[in-house]
């Protein structure tokens, strides 16, 4: 027979290992426990590890939205668009009024071509927060998409007016006033994107590309020129100065 500290000792073990697996059993516990592990991979750069954690994280509670926008940020950084967008939906569900989600998840909407839905979260994100920048642009672009730029012209012009000093909206805005057929507003759109950022690549490019649309080749090529000064390494800068010079039978 076993004493009485015996019995204490052999209680208190029993209890310990029940305790071991009611607290494995708990799905709050394994999704943090494959959380940790997953931001921990993240921060190394092992993405592949990463998205196995951040998945085993949604397996044990698949309503965690935290989970699925981790899971999507992930699927992000290794250029699988289309599961990215997949978890950042879900996660939209998930986490109703977390605005920035709705910002991205819309934005991946926008890459995927489901312009109604990126203008549904817009509205979403408007709703809650009238003057967001973010949600200003998510929905001139989305509208712009769905060739309303009337409308799209309204709201980034909006957008403007809420945050004078971001160039990349005079880029958006310079891209519907083509489409409105209002070249010269284009052009001002456009060069006040520069001016407010210098060494903005993509400005460069739209001013250029607007240039070369418009048979004005020498400007065109001065901001080509002026982006691959910019972005010695960035192929697209390269491709698109070297395709200007094909289209002006400068091939060499």
């Amino acid at each position: 027979m076993l004493k009485a500290g015996g019995w204490r000792a052999a209680w208190l073990l029993s209890f310990a290992v029940c305790l071991t697996i009611a607290c494995s059993d708990d799905p709050a516990v394994a999704k943090q426990k494959h959380l940790a592990r997953g931001d921990e991979f993240a921060a190394a750069g092992k993405l592949a590890e990463a998205i196995l954690e951040y998945r085993n994280a949604v397996q044990a509670d698949a309503r965690a939205g935290d989970a699925r926008v981790k899971l999507a940020e992930a699927y992000v950084r290794t250029g699988d668009g289309g599961k990215a967008l997949a978890e950042y939906v879900r996660a939209a569900d998930l986490l109703p009024d977390d605005v920035d989600v709705r910002i991205k998840t819309g934005s991946l909407q926008l890459l995927a071509g489901r312009f109604d839905e990126a203008k549904r979260l817009a509205d979403d994100v408007l709703a809650k927060n009238a003057s967001h920048v973010d949600g200003q642009i998510l929905l001139a672009n989305a509208l712009a998409g769905l060739k309303d730029f009337n409308a799209a012209v309204v709201e980034i012009e909006e957008a403007i007016r809420l945050d004078p000093d971001r160039g990349a909206s005079y880029t958006s805005l310079g891209a519907f006033e083509i489409q409105r057929g209002n070249a010269d507003a284009a052009e001002r759109a456009f060069k006040k994107a520069i001016e407010l950022n210098s060494e903005s690549v993509p400005a460069r490019l739209a001013l250029a590309n607007f240039y070369w649309a418009t048979a004005r080749w020498e400007p065109a090529e001065k901001e080509l020129r002026k982006a691959a000064e910019l972005a010695p390494a960035d192929a697209i800068v390269h491709r698109a100065l070297a395709n200007f010079y094909l289209s002006a039978n400068r091939a060499p």
